[in-house]
């Protein structure tokens, strides 16, 4: 019996190899993991094998048949404790996928140049059955066998019993046959798809999945034996099928997302692409491993491009990308999980069986995403007729040209009004054909026009209804309107599309000029307050984070002009804003803006200026140009303007903060009498924050009745005795006394609370004159005048409160005398004369 079994090499010594009992269980034992792997640059090994009946250990001697460093040798031992022969296989998996390498990779050729034995028979290859060797270990026998190794080093080397290897190889053949059937069935189906609809995405189809076939029948080994027999030739297919698996990839992208159509670049370099994937197939025959390697990494980069653009067009609607994403994402897994087993990142028993299964997954779902354009809903009915003569009188009177789309005839053809509508010469989109038509239109409208068309298409019925651009000769675009159907033809597909083109270029001047005007001041043409307010919302959050940047805000009112409009007419009125304005967009540079935002309002932002004396300039040359004499018969009209300038510090102010310190500067200027320039200052902040209380306190005296009438005699002038008395309000506030009205009418006028207070005013006064007149009979009686305000005179209760207060007062009738202004009047002249006669 044997004790034990020493292997040792020239170079150094090595640890003993895993001895091996024998019988093999029901598993295989991967030698590749068990056995002992030597490397050398000396062609020449030589192991000393110890046997348990020798004293002195045995040499056994191993030349390299290889012819180049380095050399590779894999030791076992296999000891047969039994008292009868056995005889184990060695197994080799075929050069597949697993382990060869992207660069020059090691497809083909034989993992095992030669295996001795250092006792009994010599090893044997079955006949008929390349990479299977049959062993022969005598009973109560320890044999050490050295197997010299081509290229790297295996991943999986089995050893296994003869009989559990034949049963395991049928049901591994039932799987692969059950693979095999599927693909080639896809590679069936496709292919009948293109004589039924001859499309070129169906050949393309059908090219991917038989070079998928071919490889899958590479990867199990079921070449036919002529190229078993000559296995230089069976590593040239080999190459050519890996070439024409990254042919088929680059064409399905080419033809099922219609890259010339819809990304016309890319499609003329894709075009390229395929013609030197087609040439690098025939290369394969020459250079198979130069061949192989530059296939694979093509074929990575090709899918992961047209990832790239799939996602794209996904993103952006298109139909068929989205009906070609599943089948993508799963191409990219497969991709990710054969490339980590090509490089040897990957090893498990069930690496190669997961890779057929994928690539047969992603070939049923290609097929199912070139289906769904393969047939589509069928529209049933005739062909069009009835009045042909009449409606193309009716098209031509009306200025429409024709659209016709033949799918089956593959024709393309438009009116010649098109041609002449864009100056080209008759016949030349004719000529061309769909690829001059999108050539001429705006890239902007291609992909919206090319997807509705090819829906309609692959539904065989709707209707198309699109508005694109064109260029002309000129390189000038003019806007077209396609109205058109789908027509049925032999399939569930359309057959043809005709419709209707009309230039609409006027329609969408006008529709843009609408749009325009929505954004711009329809008086002066300047930006208006929206248009203005998004550019300074833009412009402070670009340079939100700049200390170093200057934003200047300048409002410009013009002093009095309602006094102007008034008193000269709206056409007067209209000129001299016309005018100012032209002036104040005068002193703008091209990247400052200014803009009408409101009646007799500018407003200018500055960003072409580097510092605040600039902007401060720039707002004295406004109110300059806007002083200068405007002439006018018979003479000539002086403006003013109030002007406030507010600079944007970048960390705390928003476009809001801005146009709300340019407001309190520009406010400041017109309390201080106008026609001068406020820099805002925060003391005028908290003045209006002043102001913002006066008026809550203004409010809760309403509430509360605060408010106090003081009553200044009138004297006549021929008796010298008080004829009547003139009512007088005063706000008796709680903290600053009693306030005259000019320190609260203006908020009062502001707010609308003056109508409260005016009611107020109007009840006490009446109620005291109707007591003074009870109290004191005179011949004539005493009178009261009370002032009445804009909004009181224009409020449509005012009537009813006299009347109430005449009522309940009892006073002499015409003694109650109401004061308004001329000016006040005039605000509404007719609503005012209404009032005024009812009063």
């Amino acid at each position: 019996m044997v004790l034990a079994l020493g292997i040792f090499m020239r170079v150094s010594s090595v640890h003993a190899a895993e001895i091996i009992k024998l019988p093999v269980a029901n598993d295989a034992v991967n030698l590749a993991v068990v056995g002992e792997r030597f490397e050398k640059q000396d062609p020449n090994l030589e192991v000393k094998v110890l046997q348990a009946s020798a004293s002195q250990p045995e040499i056994l001697t191993v030349e390299a048949l290889s012819k180049r460093a380095p050399y590779r040798w894999l030791t076992f031992s296999l000891v047969n404790g039994t008292d009868s022969v056995i005889k184990p296989l060695i197994v080799v998996p075929r050069r597949g996928l697993p382990g060869t390498g992207l660069v020059w990779p090691e497809i083909g050729g034989k993992t095992i140049l030669s295996i001795t034995a250092s006792s009994g028979a010599k090893p044997e290859p079955v006949f008929g059955r390349p990479g299977i060797y049959r062993l022969s270990v005598e009973p109560k026998t320890t044999v050490t066998y050295v197997m010299e190794i081509s290229g790297n080093w295996p991943t999986r080397l089995g050893l296994w019993n003869e009989r559990v290897y034949e049963f395991h190889v049928e049901n591994r053949s039932l799987f692969r046959g059950l693979l095999l059937g599927i693909a080639g069935l896809i590679s069936l189906y496709l292919t009948v798809l293109f004589f039924v609809n001859r499309q070129a995405l169906f050949p393309s189809g059908a090219l991917l999945a038989i070079a998928s076939t071919a490889l899958l029948i590479s990867e199990f080994g079921y070449f036919p034996q002529v190229l078993v027999d000559a296995p230089e030739m069976a590593t040239k297919v080999r190459a050519a099928i890996e070439a024409a698996m990254a042919l088929g990839v680059f064409s399905f992208l080419h033809t099922f997302l219609l890259l010339r159509h819809r990304l016309p670049f890319l499609g003329y370099l894709n075009a390229m692409l395929l013609v030197s994937l087609a040439g690098l197939v025939a290369y394969a025959f020459y250079q198979p491993f130069f061949a192989a390697g530059l296939a694979r990494i093509t074929l990575g980069i090709g899918v992961a491009s047209g990832a790239l653009i799939i996602f794209y067009l996904t993103f952006r609607g298109n139909p068929r990308a989205q009906a070609a994403l599943p089948a993508w994402i799963v191409l990219i897994g497969w991709t990710l999980l054969a490339g980590g087993a090509i490089e040897g990142k990957i090893s498990h028993p069930l690496l190669s069986p997961s890779i057929a299964a994928g690539l047969i997954l992603v070939l049923l779902l290609i097929a199912f995403a070139v289906t769904q354009f393969a047939f589509g809903i069928r529209m049933t009915g005739e062909s069009v007729g009835g009045d042909t003569g009449r409606k193309a009188l009716a098209l031509a009177g009306a200025g429409y040209s024709v659209w016709d789309y033949n799918l089956e005839e593959k024709t393309f053809f438009v009116g010649p009004g098109i041609e002449k509508i864009l100056g080209l010469r008759p016949g030349h989109i004719k000529s061309g054909g769909s690829h001059t038509w999108l050539d001429l239109m705006h890239k902007d409208d291609r992909d919206n026009y090319t997807t509705s068309v090819d829906e309609t298409i692959k539904n065989g019925s709707g209707r198309i209804n699109l508005n694109f651009r064109m260029r002309g000769i000129d390189n000038n675009y003019r806007w077209l309107q396609l109205r058109a159907c789908a027509m049925p033809g032999e399939t569930n597909r359309a057959s043809r599309c005709i419709g209707i083109l009309a230039d609409i270029s006027q329609a969408k001047l006008a529709e843009e000029r609408l749009l325009r005007d929505a954004v711009h001041d329809y008086l002066t043409g300047l930006p208006n307050q929206a248009l203005f307010s998004d550019r300074l919302e833009r412009v402070v959050h670009r340079y939100a984070d700049d200390k170093a940047k200057v934003i200047g805000l300048i409002l410009v009112d013009i002093d009095r002009f309602k006094n102007i409009h008034d008193s000269l007419g709206h056409a007067a009125g209209d000129s001299f804003l016309l005018i100012s304005a032209r002036r104040i967009a005068e002193q703008m540079e091209i990247e400052d803006t200014v803009a009408r935002i409101s009646e007799n309002r500018f407003a200018a932002l500055i960003v072409s200026q580097s510092d605040i004396d600039a902007v401060q300039v720039i707002a004295e040359k406004i109110q300059k140009s806007v002083s200068d004499p405007v002439p006018f018969k018979p003479e000539a009209v002086y403006l003013t303007a109030s002007i406030g300038v507010a600079i944007f510090k970048s960390g705390d102010d928003d476009a809001a903060e801005l146009m709300k310190k340019a407001e309190i500067a520009m406010y400041s200027t017109k309390r201080r009498g106008g026609e001068r320039i406020s820099m805002f200052d925060p003391r005028m902040a908290r003045r209006t924050t002043n102001r913002i209380a006066l008026e809550s306190d203004l409010r809760r005296a309403v509430e509360h009745n605060e408010f106090r009438l003081m009553y200044q005699p009138i004297i006549s002038l021929e008796t010298g005795k008080i004829a009547g008395f003139e009512a007088l309000v005063r706000w008796e506030h709680k903290d600053r006394g009693m306030l005259d009205p000019s320190e609260f009418m203006d908020i009062a006028e502001e707010t609308g609370l003056i109508v409260d207070i005016g009611r107020m005013v109007l009840n006490d006064a009446g109620m005291q004159l109707g007591s003074w007149q009870r109290l004191f009979v005179l011949p004539e009686p005493l009178f009261m005048s009370v002032n009445v305000s804009t909004r009181q005179i224009l409020h449509p209760d005012l009537v009813d409160d006299l009347r109430s207060i005449i009522e309940r007062a009892d006073i002499t009738p015409g003694t109650l005398k109401i004061e308004v202004t001329e000016t006040q009047v005039m605000e509404n002249p007719e609503m005012a004369s209404r009032v005024l006669n009812r009063i």
